[in-house]
């Protein structure tokens, strides 16, 4: 009993300790695989990071290449395009999944060429990688074609408007990300780059903000100055005319005192 326990604690740290080293195994800087259906494993030079695809994608090799694209892809047979037959003939190894000029999509089940309407919601695109067709439902529309865009989530991957959706065209090598320059054009940076940039932007916002608070903060400070200096006259004025009143008020006894003598004289003889 104490062996069999033994041998299934052992076995257990067996199957930790192989988990730990593939997990943290060296790599070549660039290189990338598909960890797993739905991530994807890039080499930052050291170790592998893991990026997850977003929902409702898997992580599909194509030429050694990973991508993220849709499950319907994954389902799909990938293959090289050298046949145009007909729906219903008989279909190879080296045949393509492609989009019909009418937007149907062309592609090879248990041996078979079907032609299908794709469906609700959802159309044919060409290309999503090499010799690659299928009917995607879109993240988003976008307004021209031929723009570019980083993919959102994804990092390394950039995408084109076809059709005014936005599909797949490229994925950056060598571990580096992608930054968008303008609606037509995006470029491949190395992390520390774009990390380097991200903090001098919020640190020059930071600044910004700073600055406008400090000339505010002067702003109010210089009203309320000037709002001193300009009642400091009239604060005085009451101050003058209060001493005033009050010594109207303080002689008035000393001028009449004789006067109310007399008064308080003739009330008592009275």
């Amino acid at each position: 009993m104490q062996y069999s326990i033994m041998k299934k604690s052992f076995l257990a740290l067996g199957l930790i300790s192989a988990f730990s080293f593939a997990s943290s195994q060296k790599c070549t800087l660039g290189s990338s695989v598909c960890a797993g259906d739905s991530s994807i494993a890039v080499c930052n030079g050291d170790f592998y990071s893991y990026e997850a695809c977003p929902q409702g994608k898997v992580c599909v090799d194509s030429d050694g290449v990973p991508t993220c694209a849709s499950a319907v892809v994954h389902k799909l047979d990938v293959r090289q395009a050298t046949s145009t037959d007909d729906s219903g003939s008989s279909c190879g190894s080296d045949f393509n999944t492609q989009c019909e000029k009418d937007g149907r999509l062309r592609s090879c089940v248990n041996g078979v060429v079907v032609v299908a309407d794709c469906p609700s919601g959802k159309s044919c695109f060409d290309q999503l990688v090499a010799g690659v067709a299928a009917c995607l439902a879109s993240d988003q529309t976008c307004p021209n074609n031929d723009y570019v865009r980083c993919m959102p989530d994804v990092p390394s991957v950039y995408q084109i408007c076809q059709n005014n959706n936005w599909v797949y065209q490229g994925t950056c090598d060598n571990g580096r990300v992608c930054v968008a320059d303008t609606d037509k054009k995006i470029q491949c940076l190395d992390r520390s780059v774009v990390q380097t940039s991200l903090a001098a932007f919020i640190s020059s916002l930071s600044d910004s903000d700073s600055t406008a608070t400090a000339a505010a903060v002067s702003g109010s400070a210089s009203d309320s100055g000037s709002g001193s200096a300009t009642a400091s006259p009239a604060s005085s004025s009451t101050s003058t005319s209060t001493t005033k009143t009050s010594d109207s008020i303080t002689l008035r006894p000393l001028l009449y005192s004789q006067l109310a003598l007399v008064v308080l004289l003739l009330v008592r003889a009275i």
